[in-house]
Parts: structure tokens; sequence; C-alpha cells
């Protein structure tokens, strides 16, 4: 959240999903939205969303031209959404995705998603900026898949629109694995976050 707010573009609207978790996490998660992003919106679901069926309740829950999909163990560099909307704009790009950093700080560059190398070898970044435009053609994720990503949406946007791959590491990567003390990192944001806003 601390990252999402810390963009250099301006013009967003951040909005916040705790997939129905079953602990009091999510209580701290609401607290620092409202500390980092008072204008954040902070959604509780009351029930168990898959991939696909999460981001379509994002898409219908948020109105926007481009929708940043972003999971909860990305950390972005400030300026992942500026960079996208550029190639939004000047390239009339539909799909924007980039290298990434992993926790330990090395360096993993992502292949070009063209479609025969997806029929080969299916993958999906674990963040990217996706325009509405797209989404209207192409129609949005399929809510029938249970596990893993719709990887037809990818193949869709290479069909009717640009995906644009960017050679730049615009984001860290933590392991969930080694992410399993939430409320230490929660408390850990919320800390940070009070330092900024009073400093």
């Amino acid at each position: 959240m601390l990252s999402a707010s810390n963009q250099d573009y301006d013009n967003k609207t951040i909005f916040v999903i705790d997939n129905n978790s079953i602990d009091s996490s999510w209580l701290n998660i609401q607290k620092a939205s409202e500390v980092i992003e008072p204008k954040t919106t902070y959604n509780k679901v009351d029930k168990k969303y898959f991939h696909s069926s999460l981001k379509n309740f994002i898409i219908k829950s948020v109105s926007a031209d481009i929708y940043c999909i972003v999971p909860g163990n990305i950390i972005l560099k400030k300026t992942k959404i500026s960079t996208a909307v550029n190639n939004i704009l000047e390239k009339y790009a539909d799909f924007i995705y980039n290298d990434y950093l992993t926790q330990d700080d090395i360096y993993i560059s992502r292949f070009s998603y063209d479609k025969e190398r997806l029929l080969k070898y299916p993958s999906w970044p674990d963040s990217y900026c996706i325009t509405k435009r797209v989404l209207d053609k192409i129609g949005n994720y399929n809510d029938k898949i249970s596990s893993g990503d719709d990887y037809d949406i990818l193949l869709k946007c290479t069909d009717i629109g640009l995906a644009i791959h960017v050679p730049t590491a615009l984001e860290k990567k933590f392991d969930k694995k080694e992410d399993d003390n939430l409320t230490q990192n929660i408390n850990t944001i919320l800390h940070n976050a009070k330092i900024r806003m009073n400093g």
C-alpha cells in the first residue's frame, strides 16, 4: 500500500481487497490503509475469490481507464504506474509488464509475451497494467477458473492489442512463504507511514 501511495503518478485510486482472511490481520491492513492513504478504498470480501473472479470484482467495483493489478507480496518502484501510462498513451499499448527484483535483489528479466511463446510456456507476470478498452473488447477474466490465471486474457491481448515488456525492474517480489508474520510487517508499514506523514 505504501509503495502504491508513493507513486509519482497522482491520478489514481487505491483499492485494497482482503480476500476473506480468517485471522485478525485484516484489521491491521485496514488501519494501515487509512494511515498511508486516506483516499484508499478498503474491502474485506465475505467469500474466498479465485484469481480471475477477484480481478473481475475489482474491475466491477472501480471505474478506471487502466487497472494495475498488484498482489500483496509486491513492492512497487515509484515510477511503475507512470511508466505504464506513458507506454499506453505514446504507443497505444494495452498490456504493460516489467522485470523485477527478488527479495535478495536478484534481477529477473521476463521474456516477451508473444503468442507462440505463450502457447509453449504459459506464464503470467505477478503485477501488470491493463486497459479498460481492451477488457471491453475481449471480455473480463474467466470466473470459472478455480486455480491459476486466465492465460487466454493475455493471448487475446496479443491478438487485438499491444503487449509491451518494459526491460526495467519496476517492482520487488517477496517470497510469500517467508512472509508469514503479516502483523509485524503491517506494523512496520504503519510506523514508517507515520514517520513519513509526521515528518
